[in-house]
């Protein structure tokens, strides 16, 4: 997924939304949200690693003569951007969260 796509989807997903239910229920969908979301991120650093493998393996099986000083740069420059994507994509669910817990603060304190 390109960088592009991945932060045109990043700010879609970030306009305000509801969750419905009672706060107990509005937290698990918030959790089972954050738990796919971490499965999401976990196979798009498999398919980099595997990108990673596939390339040392195709340098060493063509018997080419790769710096590894230029490979670990590659290597550093596409975990520098996963880096990014992912610490943008947690600034957007911790400002989520601030707000479902001021929600069901508000909501608490309406039902005493």
């Amino acid at each position: 997924m390109s960088n592009k796509r991945v932060n045109s989807k990043i700010s879609s997903n970030s306009a305000s939304q509801s969750v419905p239910g009672t706060p107990l229920q509005q937290m698990w969908h918030v959790l089972n949200f954050h738990e796919q979301r971490l499965i999401q991120i976990s196979q798009v650093m498999q398919e980099v690693d595997r990108s990673v493998e596939e390339k040392i393996n195709k340098a060493y099986n063509s018997n080419m003569k790769v710096s590894f000083k230029q490979l670990d740069e590659s290597v550093n420059a596409k975990i520098a951007v996963h880096m990014a994507v992912l610490t943008q994509r947690c600034d957007v669910l911790e400002a989520a969260n601030t707000v479902l817990k001021k929600n069901v603060q508000q909501m608490m304190v309406g039902d005493e």
